[in-house]
């Protein structure tokens, strides 16, 4: 093939979900894909052109080390339907763009590049509130997430571009919430964020335990949110609340007084720059509160 491999990661989907790949390749530039009869190389190609990830050069390696061994180029258009390839392969994807740079560390998207409910700037948690939120969550590569009520999806969609090898659930009982979530899961490219529809804290009971959990909406539930949570959180793992309305904050702050914990406090007051005429003024966003609590070894309810 004449190309340099000091700069490519392995993955294998060898006995693995598919499920998480899309996320990965984000930050990729060139990938070997070890794979296996459900992970073929068609099944791979088809995949991903489903997230409209098509600007790749695929290189199937078949049958390497003994004498059928052969090397072949495709498209990922033509992969997803090539019927006759070796069990035995390794599947090689570059990108086309060759000035493509990886993204961000740190996610840093404006709300205005996701889709959202009515009002416009009203139901999205601001740019600078999820850097910060998603700061406390404490995740980690591995970590599983729950996003509970999760509206447009944010939060979930950038803790699933940091826990590229872990799930995050993303919980929201509004049918238009569900909808637009999942428009942005596909249009961010996290197919590591499983859109689950249906009510907290009613819905937990079916998900996997979580390593950090963050509530961004409760419908009335919080307190028992906030119990259900800590009971299936990791030890030491993380529960990040955020909360706009002076209900939301009476009704957190007595909630862990109730079950006997302290949680850390912040309350963010933003200002963002505005032009005004020849001039620049600020123009606040609403303040908020978040509330984060590190489950304490063996703490039970």
């Amino acid at each position: 093939m004449g190309i340099n491999w000091d700069d490519a990661k392995i993955l294998s989907l060898h006995g693995r979900p598919i499920e998480g790949l899309v996320t990965k390749l984000q930050s990729l530039r060139k990938v070997a894909l070890l794979t296996d009869k459900f992970n073929c190389p068609k099944t791979i190609a088809s995949y991903l052109l489903s997230f409209e990830e098509s600007e790749w050069t695929a290189f199937v390696c078949e049958d390497l080390g003994n004498k059928k061994e052969k090397v072949r180029k495709f498209d990922l258009k033509s992969l997803s339907e090539e019927e006759g390839i070796s069990p035995l392969n390794v599947l090689i994807l570059i990108r086309n763009d060759t000035t493509w740079k990886s993204p961000p560390i740190v996610p840093n998207v404006p709300e205005e590049d996701y889709a959202k409910r009515i009002p416009k700037n009203g139901l999205i948690t601001k740019k600078e509130i999820r850097i910060l939120s998603i700061a406390f969550l404490n995740i980690r590569n591995n970590s599983v997430v729950w996003d509970i009520g999760t509206g447009s999806g944010s939060i979930a969609i950038e803790a699933a571009q940091l826990a590229k090898d872990g799930k995050v659930y993303a919980i929201e009982v509004d049918p238009e919430g569900i909808e637009i979530c999942r428009q942005n899961v596909y249009s961010r490219k996290t197919d590591n964020v499983y859109v689950i529809p249906g009510k907290a804290p009613e819905i937990l009971e079916s998900l996997p335990d979580p390593d950090c959990v963050f509530v961004g909406g409760s419908k009335g539930n919080l307190y028992d949110i906030i119990r259900i949570s800590l009971n299936r959180i990791a030890s030491l793992g993380s529960l990040v609340i955020n909360a706009v309305t002076l209900d939301n904050v009476a009704e957190a702050y007595h909630s862990f007084k109730k079950l006997s914990l302290v949680p850390e406090v912040t309350l963010l007051n933003i200002s963002r720059g505005q032009p005004l005429a020849n001039y620049l003024k600020y123009e606040a966003l609403n303040p908020i509160h978040i509330f984060k609590i590190t489950k304490p070894e063996g703490f039970s309810v």
